[in-house]
C-alpha cells in the first residue's frame, strides 16, 4: 500500500537538513517527494575525493556520488522506493543503486551516477539551476491489508541515525576504491593501443636479438666446420699417399720375391742334374 506523500511527509518519513519536520502542505496532491541533493563527491585528476555543492562538468564517463540533503526515516513495516529523475537520465547520466530502502533506516540517501553521454554534465542542470532535485522517493507499507496506524508507527530513534558527516565518509571511501572513469572508450583504446605497441616493440626487440644470435651461433660453426673439412681433406690426401707408396712398395717386393723363387729354382735343377747322370751311367755299375 503507498502512502500519500503529504502523509508521509506529515509523519516524518522525510525530514529537513537539520532532522526536523517539513511543511506538508506543498505535497498536497503529489505523487512523490522530490528528494533534494547537498554535496556531490567526485574524484579529481590526483585520485582525490572532493566535494562541492555543485559540479559544471562531469566528464564523458566519469562518476560522482550525490548525497541528499534531507533525511530518510523508514518505520517498522515500511519501505521506500527511489528512482533517479527522468531529466536526468534523459540527459545520459545513469544511477547505479536506486531501488529500496529498508524498514528501520534513519539517514541521508545518495546515488552513484555515471555519464554515459558524450557531452560534459552539468549537476544541476544550468536548463533549471534552481532545481536541486535528484531522486523521487515513495513510501509503502508492507503489510497492504492493515490500515494504517499513525499513532504506533515505529520509527529508528535517533541514536541510530546516521550523521551527515559519517554518511559521507562512508561514500567518501567507496568512491575512492572506484576508477575516476567508467568504461571511458577513447581512453580504453588508446591504452590497447599503446599495450600492442609495446608488445610488439618488445617482440621484435627479442625476435632481432634471436635472429643475431643465431646468426653469430651459425658464424661460429663456419670456421669450425671450415677447419675440420680442410683438416679432413689434408689427412686424406696424405692416407692416399701412403697408400699409394705402399702399394708400390708391394709389388717390388713380389717381384723380388718372383725372381728369388726362380732363382731357387735354377738353382735346384742345376744341384739335381749330377746326380742322376751318375746313377744312369752303364759304366759304373757293379
Amino acid at each position: 500500500m503507498q502512502i500519500k506523500t503529504e502523509d508521509a511527509v506529515r509523519l516524518g518519513f522525510v525530514l529537513d537538513e537539520n532532522r526536523e519536520p517539513l511543511d506538508h502542505t506543498p505535497y498536497v496532491g503529489k505523487s512523490s517527494f522530490d528528494i533534494e541533493l547537498k554535496e556531490i563527491l567526485t574524484k579529481d585528476d590526483h585520485g582525490h575525493t572532493v566535494g562541492q555543492p555543485s559540479i559544471d562538468k562531469l566528464s564523458p564517463q566519469d562518476s560522482a556520488y550525490i548525497i541528499s540533503k534531507q533525511y530518510v526515516r523508514v518505520p517498522k513495516g515500511y519501505v521506500a522506493y527511489v528512482f533517479l529523475k527522468n531529466r536526468m537520465s534523459q540527459r545520459g547520466l545513469l544511477a547505479l543503486n536506486t531501488g529500496i530502502i529498508d524498514q528501520n533506516y534513519f539517514g541521508p540517501i545518495s546515488t552513484l551516477i555515471i555519464n554515459l553521454s558524450k557531452l560534459p554534465a552539468s549537476i544541476p542542470d544550468h536548463a533549471a539551476i534552481d532545481d536541486v532535485s535528484f531522486f523521487r522517493i515513495v513510501f509503502h507499507k508492507i503489510d497492504s491489508n492493515t490500515p494504517i496506524d499513525e499513532d504506533s508507527l515505529d520509527f529508528p530513534s535517533e541514536d541510530k541515525a546516521y550523521g551527515y558527516q559519517q554518511y559521507v565518509s562512508y561514500r567518501k571511501r567507496e568512491l575512492t576504491a572506484l576508477p575516476k572513469t567508467f568504461l571511458n572508450a577513447d581512453e580504453i583504446e588508446q591504452r590497447i593501443k599503446y599495450e600492442v605497441t609495446q608488445k610488439t616493440k618488445d617482440f621484435s626487440f627479442n625476435k632481432l636479438l634471436g635472429g643475431a644470435a643465431l646468426l653469430a651461433f651459425l658464424l661460429t660453426l663456419v670456421p669450425l666446420g671450415r677447419d675440420a673439412l680442410f683438416a679432413w681433406q689434408f689427412d686424406f690426401n696424405k692416407i692416399t699417399e701412403r697408400s699409394i707408396k705402399n702399394e708400390y712398395e708391394a709389388k717390388m717386393l713380389k717381384l723380388e720375391i718372383d725372381s728369388l723363387k726362380t732363382e731357387i729354382i735354377e738353382l735346384k735343377k742345376s744341384i739335381e742334374k749330377p746326380k742322376v747322370s751318375h746313377v744312369n751311367n752303364p759304366y759304373l755299375a757293379g
